[in-house]
């Protein structure tokens, strides 16, 4: 289990994201990774200033890891 960030063992097969809070779907997942403070407020991961084809990458990457 994860011990400073998330845990993204088996991230797309889960039916929800951020802990029960988001379905997830591609739209949630990029939003989550990009700004989970305006998606679940008072969560503790910070925003993240990543490329829009950067983001695009990481999100088919961790919707590879079923």
């Amino acid at each position: 289990s994860a011990t400073v960030g998330p845990d993204l063992t088996h991230v797309a097969g889960r039916l929800t994201l951020a802990a029960g809070a988001l379905p997830n779907t591609r739209g949630h997942l990029a939003g989550w990774i990009a700004d989970p403070p305006s998606l679940k407020p008072g969560t503790n991961m910070p925003a993240n200033a990543l490329a829009p084809q950067d983001l695009l990458a990481l999100v088919s990457y961790l919707e590879s890891l079923k």
